[in-house]
């Protein structure tokens, strides 16, 4: 994880994708949330922990299933994305719908 992270920097990618993000304007609640999951699946946080390398390496030891890491992310990714998307829709939400707006501290 830790060369994956020096690679994606030093190759520009964690800049370009900063800057094509900050371009969609309206829609970047939404797609923010997105940049957030994928960083968090690098690191281990929240949404992102169940497609985490470390996480599915544990579940595959915990549940004597050796050589099935794959299997498991193939599994669980949709099912992350699905949830980091109803995310990026209640952000979304909570920058432009009213009631929604209401929940935003200011």
């Amino acid at each position: 994880m830790l060369a994956l992270g020096f690679t994606t920097r030093y190759s520009g990618l964690d800049a370009t994708l900063g800057l094509t993000f900050a371009k969609t304007g309206f829609l970047y609640p939404f797609f923010g949330t997105l940049l957030g999951w994928l960083g968090v699946a690098l690191t281990g946080g929240v949404m992102g922990k169940m497609i985490d390398a470390q996480s599915i390496v544990v579940a595959s030891t915990a549940t004597q299933w050796y050589g099935h890491e794959g299997d498991i992310l193939r599994w669980v990714f949709w099912h992350s994305l699905t949830l980091a998307s109803l995310m990026g829709v209640l952000v979304f939400f909570q920058a432009y719908v009213y009631p929604f707006t209401l929940m935003v501290v200011r």
